[in-house]
């Protein structure tokens, strides 16, 4: 008896902005589209593995979103398929002071660090354009 398989592509450094996402990833998508080299090999899952856009600033997620709506039409995926989680190019660091660094050298340390909400709350600022991205496009 075969065991079901999973088929899964992994992509990091989509680094979408204001020009758009790489000329790789166009390749990609055509590769994937029906007819393409790949289309008969499309996941059934994609993993986005950070640094989805540039600098993190708001206006990059739109482009982002674009992307990402394209890759799901071209692998023929919900978008509830397509897992992201941020890197650190998805920071707005412009959202808080250079002077605010995020040191966890231990989970000790993490767990410290969680434990205070303020503290959590200056962190999170930084990734809100993302958090708001996320949202929009994967309901969570």
């Amino acid at each position: 008896m075969s065991r079901p398989r999973l088929r899964w592509l992994h992509l990091g450094q989509l680094a979408a902005g204001v020009a758009g996402p790489p000329p790789a990833f166009q390749g990609l998508l055509k590769a994937l589209a029906p007819g393409g080299a790949l289309a008969d090999r499309r996941p059934d899952l994609v993993l986005l593995t950070g640094d989805l856009a540039r600098t993190g600033a708001e206006a990059e997620y739109a482009e982002v979103e674009a992307a990402l709506n394209a890759l799901a039409r071209a692998t023929q995926l919900p978008m509830g398929r397509l897992v992201a989680v941020p890197g650190n190019r998805d920071v707005d660091r412009k959202r808080v002071s250079r002077r605010f660094v995020l040191n966890v050298p231990d989970a000790q340390a993490a767990a410290e660090f969680f434990a205070e909400r303020e503290d959590v709350a200056v962190a999170l600022r930084r990734f809100k354009p993302f958090l708001q991205f996320h949202k929009r496009v994967f309901n969570s």
